[in-house]
């Protein structure tokens, strides 16, 4: 299968340049480290109190580089959850101390149709899903068979497989 570059004057775009309303008129960011520009951004602007949740999300992601990949995937969690909270205080978005979501599975056996992510009605996750629009639904419930399906980077494998 070939893929095709898209450019915006002659910059390539690529996936984790993803945002709501981009502005590709504006001044690019040359940064070898986004936790840096991140950070001198929040020091500007006043920001002290995303600015602990971004140090916390930074010193996850250094753990995790240096852990096995049986234990990474619990802090790199942590890292992303940090940096959703930063963003969150950012936008003076509510979200209290927990992350929002919870699971249990439904079968004897550890299968993807039987774990079962069940949405709360505060935290993190309804938070971050406020802040761009969207509505959670408080106590719905979703498979991680179907959470996984949706996720682009899965899905072409996963529906092949």
């Amino acid at each position: 299968m070939s893929t095709v570059e898209i450019r915006v004057k002659s910059v390539r775009l690529f996936p984790h340049n993803a945002c709501l309303a981009p502005e590709f008129a504006g001044r690019p960011v040359l940064s070898p480290d986004p936790f840096a520009y991140v950070r001198l951004k929040l020091q500007r602007d006043d920001q002290n109190d995303a600015l602990v949740y971004w140090r916390q999300a930074e010193e996850f992601f250094q753990a995790s580089a240096m852990l096995s990949a049986a234990a990474s995937p619990l802090t790199s969690y942590y890292c992303i959850l940090n940096a959703v909270k930063a963003l969150l205080t950012v936008h003076s978005q509510q979200h209290g101390a927990y992350h929002g979501l919870s699971g249990k599975h439904t079968n004897h056996r550890v299968t993807l149709k039987g774990e079962v992510v069940h949405v709360s009605s505060g935290g993190v996750f309804p938070a971050l899903v406020a802040l761009y629009g969207g509505s959670s639904a408080n106590g719905a419930e979703y498979t991680l068979r179907n959470l996984l399906s949706e996720l682009p980077f899965v899905h072409r494998s996963y529906t092949l497989t």
